[in-house]
């Protein structure tokens, strides 16, 4: 868990207006969870929770209108009201076998459900969904380690389709080349990362992102589709002090 931040609520990069309906109020965020989580048996690992989100003067960037596409500004678009639920599970069948072990081979899975919708707005989006809210995220994978030693790990996540702007709303018509349909579509993508300790403080990570190449995008941003990044290989090192 982690509080909400600004960039979940609001994007960085539109501007605000002089004139006063486009001068957008400050966001006020109230968050709720209550859960628990345990090991009630060797190798055995589980952590749910129960969720409440109040968001008060949500802030949306939003295309200028009779403006080029790209220049947008941030606008108030309403009250949200998010809850939900967020589960995971873990199972370490070595640590099961041997809890001393240093040595584990894991599978896991997480699950996060939500229910999302706009309880006030001087938009007419009371009702809405709010934008970039998809109704579940799931999780599963499987990963090996040695304690300091090396982690591989091979996961694969699905997203539920989602509505890009609080409008829920498609921009244009079909036959329309700049045509965005109201919903970003669900898409499902797997990762396979390592990590290899070379010095008790340092170690090496490397990984392929998008392992299939899957095309699909999570973004509508300034008025266009923007394509997630396909498959990347990535090198990189960690100091830990």
């Amino acid at each position: 868990w982690r509080p909400v931040r600004y960039f979940d609520i609001g994007s960085p990069f539109g501007n605000t207006s002089p004139d006063p309906i486009n001068d957008p109020d400050p966001t006020h965020v109230l968050s709720w969870e209550a859960g628990v989580h345990g090991t009630p048996a060797d190798g055995l690992f589980y952590d749910v929770s129960l969720f409440r989100i109040d968001v008060k003067d949500r802030i949306e960037s939003q295309q200028i209108p009779n403006a080029p596409p790209g220049n947008t500004i941030n606008v108030n678009t309403g009250d949200t009201r998010h809850r939900g639920f967020e589960g995971q599970i873990d199972y370490d069948f070595l640590a099961a076998a041997d809890p001393k072990t240093n040595r584990h081979l894991s599978v896991f899975a997480s699950l996060s459900l939500l229910d999302s919708d706009f309880t006030s707005s001087n938009r007419g989006f009371v009702g809405n969904t709010p934008a970039f809210s998809p109704s579940h995220l799931a999780r599963v994978g499987m990963a090996y380690r040695e304690d300091k030693k090396f982690k591989f790990a091979l996961s694969v996540v699905s997203v539920a389709s989602q509505y890009w702007q609080d409008s829920n709303l498609a921009l244009g018509t079909p036959e329309a080349s700049n045509y965005i349909p109201a919903k970003v579509p669900s898409y499902t993508v797997a990762d396979l990362s390592a990590d290899w300790w070379v010095a008790p403080q340092i170690r090496l990570l490397g990984g392929v992102s998008n392992i299939a190449d899957k095309k699909y995008y999570a973004r509508v941003f300034g008025g266009g589709l923007e394509p997630a990044i396909g498959r990347t290989a990535y090198l990189g090192a960690s100091w830990e002090f």
